[in-house]
């Protein structure tokens, strides 16, 4: 289940029916070119470290607008946590 709109941090993992949590997928732009991903921790973290790479093409932040972050792996894994606990059947 997707989040708010313009939300990038609810919907990105949900439990499979085995209870799992897995990454949902996204549409992106990268490089003008239109794609589906599948959200897992790689892309959470190069999202972080390069907002710009794969822009998420939905509301708002399809053009774009979030600055790098500078967080520790630590800060980033407890990033990914955090949104692992949002995850939805």
């Amino acid at each position: 289940k997707a989040g708010p709109e313009g939300s990038t941090e609810m919907g990105l993992f949900a439990k499979n029916a085995d209870g799992e949590i897995v990454g949902t997928q996204r549409e992106v732009s990268e490089n003008g070119e239109v794609k589906t991903i599948t959200v897992d921790e790689d892309s959470i973290k190069e999202s972080i470290a390069y907002p710009a790479q794969k822009i998420v093409w939905r509301g708002r932040y399809k053009n774009g607008g979030m600055p790098a972050a500078q967080l520790s792996d630590d800060k980033i894994s407890c990033l990914i946590d955090f949104m692992k606990s949002l995850a939805e059947n």
